[in-house]
């Protein structure tokens, strides 16, 4: 392996001197000897002679002393001005307070504090006038150069004045001021020849002033990384070349990377990447198979973004440096694999866990993750946690057909982002489970074929990674973990379930109508299919047109919205929430839950008024407790069949609405309630319960409650309740049946089975049923109170008593029964007995249809018996 680092290149040149460039400084000096000025006819000073004797008849040039002088202020070691221990010059103004008493600066004319320092201190004093007061009090007034004018009245001796004035002012009355340049060198320590610091007596190191130092002939540059099969400018820790065998290449940190030159040769060669640093655009990255990049925090990097090397510095000075990708984005890491030509696979870890934060407040966060530039439709391989900050792979030149990607994650919280323009997503989910949070797939998807041992799951809609012009397939038959997905948006969805728990949400929506046309609106083609063959699935589809087909054995749960639904399930225990018009459902063997809201659908096309779906429902179970409820709107007239049709296993089954009930059952104990218009019941053997509501308006003027019903209860015993009130099956206040009416039976109707019991507590009338088709029953109970049974006063004892009407001669074996005894019959049963008979044909005379001698026999036999 290769493990790049700095490539330093050492160049050998001729030895420069370099002069320090000094400090200059200009002070305020009190010059000692002015020049005298006797001469009057010249007047630049060029005369030759003695002080220059000759003078300027100008009486301005050659004023300034040379004969040296003192500064005007105290002087500290660096030539500014100071004060207490730190002068080591003392200044006219402390002479003049030491000879006169008089204090410059606590007099105000002079501040030490405001004067300039590097342009020279004489533009501070622009002028300075003594004036000598014939009382005895002398004015002293100095003009700086910013036009203040200071004055202070002092008492002192004509003597000290004449002083005064003689130590500012020559014989001509010329000032004595005037400036001297002083230059400054940085202090260095005093070494010998050996180079040992040399020291004075008191032991401390002896400064001297640096006036210039020589660079030796050797300087080191930074270059870009070159490694070839030929080349190799020292960017690596190895030695020697890349060969014609598999080459692992390490590059540390990214500015590494950057402007580097690497061709791996023959062979597999691989490139790891430790994204430490901001930004990296290699030169060329030729013959390098597989790039594998691990995400991690910007060590060397600061909160502007700028990187260890002067490479990758933010407006440095090094070969081709990046600029700042965003205010505080010291954490990002670019990459650039466009000069990756050969690539095939690419493997991203992240395994940090930072909170986010700029530059190094968070030394865990590692930012977001940005490569660009993928060829060849390369094989995407995550790894790892992918918490500290946002994923993003774009891809580039060469991607031709369907993107590859492996994914070995876990639960992922921060987005991963893929910028491609394949149609054909495929997806490995390794391991036991993949979960991301936002998974952009990058907008052109249009068929998404997940595989793998591990669960697939996102938790954000799919809906902007996916093409929604296009029918969109996504296929997890051949992945073994399940999958968890949710998609909006799309008009067409097909979706294959894995093997295992499958978990989809899917809304679609109409994406493209063409103009209208007339009546026609197009809001009808958007459909979801479904195919499972196995597992526990959850389906949560919105759409228009929905098939579901779950045939494996599993407990599934459908809740579906469409307009026409196809659902079949295989064995096991499902549930089914249904908002549909026509609806077609099976499901093999098993305890099966069912609610079903059903109605018409309304005409999206002329003429207006039709409908595009009547609610026609077809519900096929096989043996199993199903509990089954179906609810259509009665008032409409688009309202269409139920049929339902189940195994054994006792079940419950409740229908409201339908123009046309029809209901299968096989052995068990079912508990059967419908409202209806046109009913058919075939209950087969068991106990059964059935109550029946009437529902068609047109059948009578008086109650509106007609029903045409053909009720078979098999072999068994069966109680049919004739008419409903709300609460007459619930008397503790819990009911799911909560529908009331009557019962005029249609012409056709008929009641056939082995020991029937009718239970009357509203109003039923079974007159137009033909005695012929009217058998089994040996028992009519009469609820007198039309309400609850238990507690019922004595008949007619109020005005809500129920009320049967039948034709009697269809109850001359009832009235038989009731007078059937036998020695071992108690006395509690005759007086029962007695009871029944007594409400069977009360109110009935013979003109009702009664059998005299079966009716009077009957009821003479039991009287006497009694």
């Amino acid at each position: 392996p290769f493990t790049l680092t700095e490539s330093v290149i050492s160049e050998t040149t001729a030895d420069s001197i370099t002069a320090i460039t000094p400090t200059i400084k200009y002070i305020t000096y009190v010059g000692y000897n002015p020049h005298l000025h006797l001469d009057t006819t010249s007047v630049n000073g060029t005369d030759t002679g003695v002080n220059n004797q000759a003078g300027n008849t100008n009486n301005q040039t050659n004023e300034g002393p040379v004969d040296g002088g003192i500064p005007l202020y105290d002087l500290n070691a660096a030539g500014d001005p100071a004060t207490g221990t730190d002068v080591v010059q003392k200044g006219m103004v402390s002479y003049i307070k030491d000879l006169t008493g008089l204090d410059f600066i606590e007099l105000g004319l002079i501040d030490v504090a405001d004067t300039v320092y590097g342009t020279g201190n004489a533009a501070d004093l622009s002028n300075m006038t003594f004036t000598n007061a014939t009382t005895g009090t002398q004015t002293i007034t100095i003009n700086t150069g910013d036009g203040t004018v200071n004055t202070a009245e002092v008492s002192i001796s004509q003597e000290y004045f004449a002083l005064l004035h003689d130590m500012f002012f020559d014989a001509e009355g010329n000032s004595r001021l005037y400036e001297v340049e002083r230059k400054t060198w940085p202090k260095v320590a005093l070494t010998d020849q050996n180079g040992n610091t040399v020291k004075d007596s008191a032991g401390a190191i002896i400064l001297v002033d640096l006036y210039q130092y020589t660079s030796h002939g050797v300087t080191t540059h930074t270059y870009p990384i070159v490694l070839t099969t030929e080349h190799n400018n020292g960017g690596t820790l190895e030695t020697g070349l890349t060969s014609n065998g598999d080459d692992t290449i390490v590059a540390g940190r990214l500015e590494l990377l950057h402007q580097a030159y690497i061709d791996g040769g023959a062979g597999h060669n691989i490139l790891e990447i430790d994204a430490k640093g901001t930004y990296a655009q290699p030169a060329e990255l030729l013959n390098i198979q597989e790039v594998r990049v691990h995400d991690l925090p910007n060590f060397y990097t600061i909160a502007s973004g700028d990187g260890n090397l002067e490479n990758t510095a933010v407006n440095g000075t090094g070969f081709l440096n990046p600029v700042n990708t965003a205010s505080g984005s010291g954490d990002d890491s670019w990459i650039d694999l466009t000069r990756a030509t050969a690539i095939e696979k690419l493997v991203v870890t992240d395994g940090t866990n930072g909170s986010g934060g700029s530059g190094s407040s968070d030394p865990d966060y590692s930012g977001n993750l940005t490569i660009v530039g993928v060829r060849n439709g390369a094989t995407l391989r995550l790894e790892g946690a992918f918490n500290s900050g946002s994923t993003t792979i774009q891809y580039g030149e060469g991607q031709t057909g369907p993107l590859e990607i492996e994914l070995a994650i876990g639960d992922v919280k921060t987005p991963i982002i893929l910028l491609q323009n394949a149609a054909v997503l495929h997806i490995d989910s390794q391991g036991v489970e993949n979960h991301m949070h936002v998974f952009f797939a990058g907008g052109t998807v249009s068929q998404m074929i997940i595989t793998g041992t591990g669960a697939f799951g996102v938790e954000e809609d799919l809906h902007a990674g996916f093409n929604t012009e296009q029918p969109i397939l996504i296929d997890a038959s051949a992945n073994t973990g399940g999958v968890n997905l949710n998609l909006t948006g799309s008009q067409n969805v097909t979706f294959k379930g894995s093997i295992a728990d499958d978990t989809f949400r899917v809304n679609t929506a109409e994406m493209s109508n063409p103009s209208p046309n007339g009546y026609f609106a197009h809001e009808n083609d958007h459909s979801v299919t479904i195919v499972d063959t196995a597992g526990d699935n959850h389906y949560e589809v919105s759409t228009y047109a929905a098939a579901i087909t779950a045939n494996g054995d599993g407990n599934n749960n459908f809740e579906v919205s469409a307009a026409v639904a196809d659902l079949k399930a295989g064995d096991g225990n499902n549930d089914f929430e249904l908002s549909v018009g026509a609806l077609t459902l099976e499901a093999g063997n098993g305890n099966n839950t069912v609610e079903i809201v059903s109605d018409y659908i309304s005409s999206t096309t002329a003429p207006s008024g039709s409908a595009d779906v009547v609610s026609n429902i077809d519900i096929t179970f096989g043996n199993g407790k199903n509990v089954i409820d179906v609810e259509q709107d009665l008032a409409s007239t688009y309202e269409g069949h139920v049929n339902i049709t189940v195994g054994d296993g006792g079940n419950d089954i409740d229908v409201v609405g339908g123009r046309n009930v029809a209901i299968t059952t096989g052995s068990g104990d079912d508990l059967i309630r419908v409202v209806t218009d046109k009913l058919t019941i075939n209950s087969g053997a068991g106990n059964d319960t059935i109550t029946i509501v009437g529902a068609d308006t047109d059948y009578t003027a008086t109650y509106g409650d007609g029903l045409l019903f053909n009720i078979n209860t098999g072999t068994g015993s069966a109680t049919i309740n004739l008419g409903s009130t709300q609460s007459e099956m619930n008397p503790d206040g819990v009911n799911d049946f909560p529908y009331d009416g009557y019962v005029v039976a249609h012409e056709g109707s008929s009641i056939t089975g082995a020991d029937i019991t009718l239970f009357v507590n509203t109003i039923a009338d079974l007159s137009a049923i033909k005695p012929q088709n009217l058998t089994g029953v040996t028992k009519v109970i009469l609820d007198d109170d039309n309400s609850l049974y238990s507690g019922s006063p004595q008949a007619n004892d109020n005005t809500t008593s129920a009320t049967f009407t039948a034709l009697v001669t269809s109850y001359n074996a009832a009235l038989t029964a009731y007078t059937t005894l036998s020695d071992s019959t108690t006395q509690a049963q005759l007086v029962q007995k007695y009871d029944d008979l007594d409400k069977l044909i009360s109110g009935l005379t013979h003109s009702d249809g009664l059998d005299a001698v079966t009716g009077d026999t009957a009821a003479q036999a039991l009287q006497f018996k009694v």
